[in-house]
C-alpha cells in the first residue's frame, strides 16, 4: 500500500496517491477552457463541463421526440406510464417455456435453469444466483436473520459491509475523503453526493417545476409540495407532515422532551433552531438585518415582523369575525381575546 506522508491516507496505487497529495496543496491542475473553474481531478472537470457547458437535452426519445438532459431523466418521465410502441417490450423469449425478458443477459441466466447448470434458486421467491453465499445473503431478507453484530452496542445487520460502516461510528473513522476540501465520510455514496457541491451537478429534477437537487431524498420531499402528500402522521393528534424529522420535532410537544440545552444558562428547548436563536442573547450576534434601516435582530421572524410594521405595511393575519388585519400573530391573538371578553361583558 502507498501511504500519504502528511496524513493517515493509504491507497493501493501510486496514481491515487498522487491525486490525494493535491489535497495538501492549493494546486488545481485541471482547468476548464470555457470558464474560470478549476479542480484537482479530471473526473470532476468532466462533470463540470457536462453540467455547465455541453448542450442540454442530449437524449431524444424515439417515441415522443422530446429531448432530455440525461437518459435517466427520460426513463423517470415515463416510469409510471404505459407507452404503446411497435416493438415488443420483452423481445427475448425462452424456447423451452413461456419466460420472456428485455435483456439478453437475463435470458442467459434463465436458460441455465433448463440446462441444469449449478444455479441456486430461492425457495421463497423467483431469485436466482450463481453463488451459494449470495443465496444465503438473499435468504436473510425472508428470515430476518442479522448475524453480524456490533461489539460496542446492540446494532446488528444482515450484511458484513454494513457492519463495517457502522463500526466507523464508534471508531470515528471516515475513510472516504474529498480531494477538493476537508470533507470526509463513511461511505462512497455519501462522498459521491458531496462531490456534487463542487461540480454543481444536480441530477434530480422536479417534473412539476425548475427545482433540482444533488440528493434524491431532497427531490422526494420537494415533490410533496406539489402533490400535497403528507405521509408522516402523529399518533397523538391530527398533525401530518412531509418530513420524518418534522414529525420527530412535533412529537416533543406531546412528550415535553427538550433535548437542546444552552451551555451558558438553564434554557432548554425542543428545536435546534430555537437554541441557535437563544445563544445569540449571550453572544450579542444579530445576523438578520433590515435593508431599509439600521434595525437588526436575532431571529428571521423578528425581522419579518419589523418589515411589516415599519416598511411594507403588510398585515397577513386576518380576523375571521371582522375586517381587522395585523402584522404579527400575537397581535391577532390579543385582538381575539379582547373581542371575546367584550362579548362576555356585554352578555352579563
Amino acid at each position: 500500500q502507498f501511504k500519504c506522508t502528511y496524513c493517515s491516507y493509504r491507497c493501493e496505487s501510486w496514481e491515487h496517491l498522487i491525486i490525494h497529495m493535491h489535497t495538501h496543496t492549493d494546486k488545481k491542475l485541471f482547468i476548464c477552457n470555457e470558464c474560470a473553474y478549476s479542480c484537482r481531478r479530471r473526473s470532476l472537470l468532466k462533470i463540470h463541463i457536462r453540467v455547465h457547458h455541453t448542450s442540454k437535452r442530449r437524449y431524444e426519445c424515439d417515441i415522443s421526440s422530446q429531448k432530455y438532459e440525461t437518459f435517466k431523466l427520460h426513463l423517470g418521465k415515463y416510469a409510471n406510464q404505459e407507452i404503446s410502441i411497435n416493438t415488443e417490450e420483452k423481445p427475448f423469449k425462452c424456447i423451452k417455456c413461456d419466460y420472456s425478458c428485455e435483456r439478453p443477459e437475463c435470458m442467459d441466466t434463465h436458460m441455465r435453469i433448463h440446462s441444469n447448470e449449478n444455479l441456486h434458486k430461492c425457495t421463497e421467491c423467483n431469485y436466482i444466483c450463481e453463488k451459494m453465499d449470495r443465496l444465503k445473503r438473499h435468504m436473510r431478507t425472508h428470515t430476518g436473520e442479522k448475524p453480524y453484530k456490533c461489539t460496542e452496542c446492540d446494532y446488528s445487520t444482515a450484511r458484513s459491509e454494513q457492519l463495517k460502516i457502522h463500526m466507523c461510528k464508534h471508531t470515528g473513522e471516515k475513510p472516504f475523503m474529498c480531494i477538493e476540501c476537508d470533507f470526509s465520510c463513511l461511505t462512497a455514496s455519501y462522498l459521491k453526493i458531496h462531490l456534487r457541491t463542487h461540480t454543481g451537478e444536480k441530477p434530480f429534477r422536479c417534473s412539476y417545476c425548475h427545482f433540482s437537487s444533488i440528493r434524491s431524498n431532497d427531490l422526494k420531499r420537494h415533490t410533496r409540495i406539489h402533490t400535497g402528500e403528507k405521509p408522516y402522521k402523529c399518533t397523538e393528534c391530527d398533525y401530518r407532515c412531509t418530513q420524518q424529522e418534522s414529525l420527530k420535532t412535533h412529537m416533543r410537544t406531546h412528550t415535553g422532551e427538550k433535548p437542546f440545552k444552552c451551555t451558558e444558562c438553564d434554557y432548554r428547548c425542543a428545536r435546534k433552531e430555537h437554541l441557535r436563536s437563544h445563544l445569540r442573547t449571550h453572544t450579542g450576534e444579530k445576523p438578520f438585518k433590515c435593508t431599509e434601516c439600521d434595525y437588526s435582530c436575532t431571529r428571521s421572524d423578528y425581522l419579518k415582523n419589523h418589515m411589516r410594521a415599519h416598511h411594507t405595511g403588510e398585515k397577513p393575519f386576518k380576523c375571521t369575525d371582522c375586517d381587522s388585519g395585523f402584522a404579527r400573530w400575537d397581535q391577532l391573538k390579543f385582538h381575539n381575546a379582547v373581542t371575546y371578553w367584550q362579548e362576555v361583558t356585554r352578555m352579563e
